[in-house]
């Protein structure tokens, strides 16, 4: 039997029923916080690398801007798979 508590849970503040259809398929919000997190984890990698800066060969500016640069692809990517709805 359905009485007002049990079915109080199933609907939304508006009265629309919470259904999966309610939900987005692309999000900014669901992708932000892996956005967030890799650009923190990258600033201290990359302030790590500076401490050893003096006994970099001279091609080590090289190397470090071709990890920059792949690092922030992985980022972008892992950031626009997040923003899209997963199957949970």
């Amino acid at each position: 039997m359905n009485t007002p508590r049990n079915i109080e849970g199933k609907f939304s503040d508006n009265g629309v029923p919470h259904t999966s259809k309610n939900t987005k398929f692309f999000s900014l919000k669901r992708g932000f916080p892996i956005w967030w997190k890799g650009h923190v984890f990258f600033i201290i990698m990359v302030l790590m690398l500076f401490t050893n800066k003096s006994s970099w060969a001279d091609h080590g500016d090289v190397a470090l801007f071709t990890v920059s640069f792949l690092s922030e692809c992985v980022i972008t990517l892992l950031f626009i798979t997040e923003c899209f709805k997963g199957k949970a």
